[in-house]
Order: structure tokens, then C-alpha cells, then sequence
């Protein structure tokens, strides 16, 4: 377990020491979770669509992006284009799903209604939160298919960015699987 653990680490690191100057700049928060290592928490929570969501299973064998978002936060929505973008790119692979830590003055599904945003979300509870121990917004976190938390990012996403991570996360996947 460990050993695969420090696999997850060195992928992530790999991925930022050959990423390019013009994406490696702005990637200031990705780094392994150091504090997180073992297991994502799992949570049940409601979704925007009134169905019961709990983590582990809406993750069906595949790894997760999990960003946590609130209205108030202006990082948090520019990013929002990013993650759809990226959603549409590799959501046969990877599940997606935002996580709203305060309910502002919209829903928050017609707040992303509103934008062109059709990202899976749910309303966290602020315990959800502190089980992931994040200390600002945008909060992303990667969870490998085993339920691992991969690495995480403070602060938004830039255009580069998120595509290579996602590529690093998919050969990761597909080192474990050569590997079972």
C-alpha cells in the first residue's frame, strides 16, 4: 500500500517536472496530499438532482476529479469552463464532480445552469470539508480508482494545466491495471 502511494506521489511529481515552462508556472498548488495519503473520505451527500450520491460508489471503479466551489468565489467560477472542458474531454475515464461548500443567493445548479456548466455537483456540508482538510477555494482533489487521494490544488486552474494532470492521472491508472 505504501509503495503504491509513493508510486501516486512520483507520477504527480513526474508530471510537474516535464510539464511545459508556460503550464508549470501557474500549476503554484498541485502537490501530493501530503496529509491526506490513504483514502479519500467517503461521503454521502445529495445531488443537485435530488439523488443520493456516495462517493465511492458514484466513482464506479474509475478516478475522480473532486472540486469544491462556492458562488462567492470568483477563482472558483472562472475555472468552471475549465473543469466542463475537461469533463467533456475525459469524462469516459475520470468522473467529475463539484461540491458546493455555501449555498449563495442561487441555487447552485442554477447558478451553473446559468453559465453553460453541466458538471455532476452536490451540496457539501461544511464537515465534508474538513474531512478533505482544505483551507481555501478552488479545492481540487485527484482520487485514483482504488480510492486514493493522488495529489491535490489550491487555487484555479489554468487553461494548461488540468489536461496534463488528467494525462498523468490515466497513465497512472494504466500502470496499476498493467501491474494487477
Amino acid at each position: 500500500m505504501i509503495a503504491k502511494l509513493q508510486i501516486s506521489a512520483a507520477a504527480l511529481l513526474c508530471l510537474l517536472a516535464v510539464m511545459p515552462a508556460s503550464a508549470a508556472e501557474h500549476v503554484e498548488a498541485v502537490m501530493p496530499a501530503d496529509v491526506h495519503w490513504g483514502n479519500a473520505p467517503d461521503f454521502t451527500l445529495q445531488t443537485f438532482d435530488g439523488e443520493e450520491l456516495l462517493l465511492s460508489e458514484f466513482a464506479a471503479g474509475r478516478p475522480v476529479v473532486l472540486n469544491f466551489w462556492a458562488e462567492w468565489c470568483p477563482p472558483c467560477v472562472a475555472e468552471m469552463p475549465l473543469l466542463q472542458a475537461a469533463w467533456q474531454d475525459y469524462g469516459e475515464d475520470v468522473q467529475f464532480l463539484t461540491l458546493n461548500l455555501e449555498k449563495g443567493r442561487m441555487d447552485p445548479q442554477a447558478f451553473m445552469e446559468q453559465r453553460g456548466i453541466a458538471l455532476p455537483g452536490a451540496l457539501a456540508e461544511n464537515e465534508v470539508g474538513m474531512q478533505y482538510g482544505i483551507s481555501g477555494i478552488p479545492a481540487t482533489f485527484f482520487i485514483s480508482s482504488e480510492g486514493n487521494v493522488l495529489g491535490m490544488k489550491t487555487g484555479a486552474f489554468v487553461e494548461d494545466e488540468l489536461p496534463y494532470i488528467l494525462d498523468a492521472m490515466l497513465d497512472y491508472e494504466h500502470r496499476l491495471q498493467v501491474t494487477d
